[in-house]
């Protein structure tokens, strides 16, 4: 017998293939973390096939909803060239995660606001907790983003201080008559009210001197702010968390690519 015919060939493997065998475990290492980031949301242990067992439910349910925005977090940070993982730093994984699924933020919205606010992961998050806020007051009507920017700079808040404490920025509205479910007018000696049908939240009318970020002694900054926002928020509200959930899983990119990835 020949010697050499029991030799095993073994094929080099290309640097192409080597290459998308790389990139591919880059995916699944930031699908992991992604992961472990929803099982600290969650505090519990929380797998992808799980998630996905949840979401692929035909009853629509609460946790159907939270099941997708779950996977939309995943697959925006695990997806090749996500603009959201070069920005995450550190822990902000966590509330870029929290923002999606607890809030129902929108990736380009949320980034808008980190831009135009200068907000780290967490404040950007914050700031989607006071709207959160002010829903509980209006009957779950949310104002946009645009909207909440102005009626903080109306009541001499910066968007630091309201993102890292919601609960003082909310209460700071109350008091100014933001939320409300009446207005007053004095008729003589008389307070005459005013019912709604429902509360309401406005900010209050006309240019504002006040500052959004401190610092800002000529109040350029806060025009920009206001300017970018306005800008890239063409709409009062957020897009609705559950027309645009589903919108985007009936196209099947997030289940296939992360079974694909074999997260």
């Amino acid at each position: 017998m020949d010697p050499k015919s029991t030799e095993i060939n073994f094929e080099k493997p290309s640097p192409t293939d080597v290459a998308n065998t790389l990139e591919r475990r880059k995916r699944q290492h930031l699908a992991l973390k992604a992961t472990d980031a929803l099982s600290e949301l969650f505090e519990t242990e929380v797998s992808v096939p799980q998630i996905l067992d949840i979401a692929e439910s035909e009853e629509d349910t609460p946790a159907r909803l939270t099941a997708r925005r779950a996977l939309r977090a995943v697959t925006t940070i695990a997806k090749e060239g996500s603009e959201v993982t070069q920005r995450l730093r550190g822990g902000d994984m966590y509330h870029y995660v929290e923002g999606v699924v607890t809030y129902g933020a929108s990736t380009r919205r949320y980034l808008a606001l980190m831009d135009s606010c200068g907000l780290n992961a967490e404040e950007a998050t914050g700031i989607y907790a006071l709207r959160e806020l002010i829903a509980e007051y209006t009957d779950g009507t949310k104002p946009g983003l645009q909207q909440l920017i102005d009626a903080l700079g109306a009541v001499g808040i910066s968007v630091q201080h309201a993102a890292a404490d919601p609960e003082y920025a909310a209460a700071k509205f109350d008091e100014a008559g933001f939320i409300t479910d009446h207005a007053t007018y004095q008729k003589g000696d008389a307070t005459i009210v005013k019912q709604f049908d429902r509360p309401i939240f406005y900010p209050t009318k006309g240019h504002s001197i006040h500052r959004l970020i401190d610092g800002d002694a000529d109040g350029t900054v806060t025009e920009g702010i206001k300017e970018g926002l306005q800008e890239t928020l063409r709409h009062p509200a957020e897009e609705s968390d559950v027309v645009d959930d589903n919108q985007v899983w009936h196209q099947n990119n997030i289940a296939d690519y992360l079974k694909n990835l074999g997260s």
